[in-house]
This record gives C-alpha cells, structure tokens and sequence, in this order.
C-alpha cells in the first residue's frame, strides 16, 4: 500500500464518519420535533376533553329555565316568579364558553330559585304534573354533578399533563382550567 491509497482511505472513513455524524444529528432533530408535536397533540387533545365537559355541564343548566317556566303555572306567589325569573336570566345570559365559575354560580341561583318554588307552592306539591317536575329537575340536578365531576377530573388530567418534560421542553401551554 502506497501513501496516497492511505490517504485516500482515511478521507474515505473521514468522509464516512462526516456524513454518519450528520445522519444522527438529523435523526435525533426529527425525533425531537416528532417527539414535540405527539406532546402536543396530547395536550391538545386533554384540552378538547375538559372543554366538551365543561360544555356538558352548560347543557345541563340550559334545561332549568324550561322546567323553571312550567313551574310558574302553579302560581307559587309574585316574589317566587321574581326569583325564578332572575334565574332563568342568569342562564340565558351565560357566556357561549362559560368558565366553571360562572356555571357554578349560575346553579346555585337555579338551586336557590328551585328552594324558593318549593317555598312557594306548598299547594302544589302534591299535584302529578308538579311532582313529574320535581322529578325532572332532580335529575338535571344528577346530570349536572355528574358533568362537573366528569370536568373536573379531565381538567385535573390536563392541569397535570402540563407539568411534563415534553411539555415544558416545547413550552406547550394552553392555558390552565380553573
């Protein structure tokens, strides 16, 4: 072997251990930015969850004003419609992305409003259409505490899932849930 065909092997291995070099370096980049958008797309799709549950819960609460409206046909008393329309108020105007908190306060008016009927129509307690009423309020009321605790425990996994390595390293925040 002469020194030209040494010479020639070690650029040919130099040329070789260049181009591996750059072949890992563009291997792991791709993996990083992979790695950086499965982390997002996860984090994304928590999000979405807490939100549709959160919007389970306003669907709950847009059924009170309509059982509200039958409930004033028994003429339980001026102040009790007062309240029960101050109630049906608060619905309506709730927020298309209403916070937890305003749909918090917004139950507690309709549960305040719900004490004040049952106040106010003592006479009508006993009626089938009142009692079917009742019936159907209890179980918005279920369905409401059963979405709240659906909401809560996705927007727990989602608070969590900001916490992570993947998550901080690309800065992936939407925004934590109250």
């Amino acid at each position: 072997m002469t020194v030209n065909e040494n010479d020639s092997r070690f650029q040919q291995s130099r040329k070789i251990t260049i181009v591996g070099c750059i072949g890992i370096i563009v291997i792991a980049t791709l993996l990083f930015v992979i790695s950086g958008v499965i982390a997002r797309n996860s984090v994304q799709e928590k999000y979405n969850v807490a939100i549709a549950k959160r919007a389970a819960m306003r669907t709950q609460l847009e059924k009170v004003p309509d059982i509200f409206n039958r409930m004033t046909g028994f003429g339980c008393g001026a102040d009790v419609e007062a309240i029960v329309e101050d109630a049906i108020d608060q619905v309506n105007g709730l927020h298309d992305v209403a916070q937890i908190g305003e749909l918090e306060h917004t139950w507690d008016i309709c549960t305040d409003a719900w004490n004040e009927i049952n106040r106010g129509c003592r006479e009508s307690r006993n009626e089938p259409a009142f009692i079917d009423l009742q019936t159907e309020m209890e179980g918005v009321r279920n369905r409401y505490s059963t979405e709240k605790n659906n909401y809560l425990e996705a927007e727990e996994v989602y608070n969590n899932s900001l916490n992570g390595l993947m998550e901080k390293m690309f800065g992936i925040d939407f925004g934590r849930l109250d």
